[in-house]
């Protein structure tokens, strides 16, 4: 298996536990882990992480960066902001380069921030930029993806890159622009070869939310679909991160339905075969 493969999302939904996404990781042969606050990490534990770490050394598995889904521009900023660094001390407990974190995140209707985008933009930069200091203190390098209606989309994306005032990592996620009506191309067109770090998926947009559906600004829904079969430029994207210089790793994004394992690896052999 390539090893610039990265586990990121559990594959199956019957696991509950880090030790079995390691378990996974090393079964199909996949040399990184990328956690998230998630099982044993919905709350920051330092026990569990030097546990973990021991754990993963022995199966050969490494843990290249940490990612936290948390909103740092509500009422709860001050105190996310904290448990950001947290997360970034468990970060360097495993091993991890690099820790990612959302700002905004609120998917699911646009009239919740972006007419408060005036106030909360600045909030969320400050924010981000604590938090970098914070983690350059560790020797860990904070990355951002375009995510939400906030910090989305090729504009938004770039005047956070200025604002921040920070040399911060970027990381290309190949599905959440199309929530904002912009593509992974034109992302990638964007960054010119300073991407730090991928996140690999496939989208579609339907007339319907569905099952997690999250809506676009121009009124349609997101969703998540086996990788290759929906409109994310994924094999020409990663031709062109190739052409652009990107050697870093490869994060698969995705969970297989019903702990389908021969999709699994069908999904897993496809993303092999274009990294």
């Amino acid at each position: 298996m390539n090893e610039k493969l990265c586990l990121y999302m559990p594959p199956f939904s019957s696991l509950e536990s880090y030790y079995e996404m390691v378990d996974i990781a090393s079964e199909y042969g996949l040399k990184h882990l990328e956690p998230l606050n998630y099982f044993e990490f919905e709350t920051p534990d330092k026990d569990f992480a030097v546990k973990l770490k021991e754990y993963a050394d022995k199966k050969g598995v490494g843990f290249p960066c940490f990612s936290v889904f948390i909103n740092l521009v509500g009422e709860d900023s001050d105190n996310n902001i904290e448990t950001v660094k947290k997360y970034a001390d468990i970060a360097k407990i495993l091993g991890c380069t690099m820790l990612h974190h959302t700002i905004a995140n609120e998917f699911d209707d646009s009239s919740k921030v972006l007419p408060y985008e005036n106030e909360l933009f600045p909030k969320g930069i400050g924010a981000a930029r604590e938090i970098f200091d914070y983690c350059k203190n560790l020797g860990i390098k904070t990355v951002f993806e375009g995510q939400g209606y906030l910090f989305n989309g090729c504009q938004r994306y770039k005047r956070l890159l200025e604002e921040i005032n920070r040399e911060v990592g970027i990381l290309v996620d190949f599905g959440n622009i199309y929530l904002v009506g912009e593509t992974a191309d034109d992302f990638i067109n964007l960054v010119k070869g300073r991407a730090t770090h991928v996140h690999i998926k496939d989208v579609i947009l339907t007339d319907e939310k569905g099952f997690m559906g999250h809506r676009t600004l121009k009124g349609r829904y997101l969703h998540e679909v086996d990788i290759g079969q929906g409109i994310a430029e994924v094999k020409s994207g990663v031709e062109k991160l190739k052409r652009q210089g990107y050697s870093g790793l490869y994060s698969l994004e995705y969970t297989a339905p019903t702990d389908d394992k021969d999709k699994f690896k069908e999904i897993l052999n496809y993303v092999n075969s274009i990294v």
